[in-house]
C-alpha cells in the first residue's frame, strides 16, 4: 500500500492560470467598476434630474436619494401633518390638542420650507467649486459656512415646534411617550 503521499491532490490537477493573466483580468474588472461608476455619475448627477425620484438629503433635490427629501413645501407639509397626527395619537391627544400640534406643524412646515431652496444652491455652489479647473477652496468654504447656518436655523425650528408641541401635552402623555421611545431605542 502506497502512502498518502503518492495520491495527487486536486489542485495539483487544475493548471493555474499565468499570473500575468490574473493581473489582466483583475485590472480589466477594476477599470470597469471604475467606468460604471463614472457612467452612474453621468447619468444621475447634476443635469440629471427627473432622472429618479427627487429625493435627496432633508430637503429634497433633484438625483437619487436617501432620507425623507420634499419636492414640494406641500410635500413637507403634509409629511409634518402625518407625523404629528401620528404623535397625537401615540399621546391619546384631545381633538383640541391635535388641532394645535397640527398647527405647529404646519407652522414649522412654513418656515422650513425656504431653507430647501438655499440648501440646494449651496449645494450646487459646493459641487461648482469642486468641478472647475481649479478647486475653488474660497467658495467651498462660503458654501460650508452658509450650510452650518441653515442647519442651525433648521434645528432651532425643530427645537421649537418640539417645545410648543410638548407644552400642548400634559405631563403625563409626554411621559406615556417618553415611555414608548425609551422602549423603542432600548434605552435604559
Amino acid at each position: 500500500m502506497t502512502g498518502s503521499d503518492d495520491l495527487p491532490t486536486p489542485s495539483d490537477d487544475l493548471p493555474r492560470p499565468p499570473r500575468r493573466r490574473r493581473l489582466l483580468f483583475i485590472g480589466a474588472g477594476a477599470l470597469g467598476l471604475v467606468g460604471a461608476l463614472v457612467a452612474a455619475f453621468v447619468a444621475f448627477g447634476p443635469g440629471a434630474a427627473g432622472a429618479l425620484p427627487r429625493r435627496h438629503g432633508f430637503f429634497g433635490g433633484p438625483g437619487p436619494g436617501h432620507g425623507p427629501g420634499f419636492g414640494s413645501p406641500e410635500e413637507m407639509r403634509a409629511h409634518f401633518e402625518r407625523r404629528a397626527s401620528f404623535l397625537a395619537d401615540l399621546a391619546d391627544a384631545t381633538d383640541e390638542q391635535q388641532a394645535r400640534i397640527q398647527a405647529i406643524a404646519a407652522r414649522l412646515a412654513d418656515e422650513l420650507a425656504p431653507l430647501a431652496a438655499q440648501h440646494r444652491a449651496n449645494r450646487q455652489a459646493m459641487f461648482a467649486a469642486l468641478s472647475g479647473e481649479t478647486v475653488d477652496r474660497a467658495a467651498l468654504e462660503q458654501a460650508r459656512t452658509a450650510e452650518l447656518a441653515l442647519a442651525a436655523q433648521a434645528s432651532s425650528a425643530l427645537t421649537s415646534a418640539l417645545a410648543d408641541t410638548a407644552e400642548v401635552l400634559s405631563p403625563a402623555q409626554r411621559a406615556k411617550l417618553a415611555e414608548r421611545h425609551r422602549r423603542f431605542h432600548e434605552e435604559p
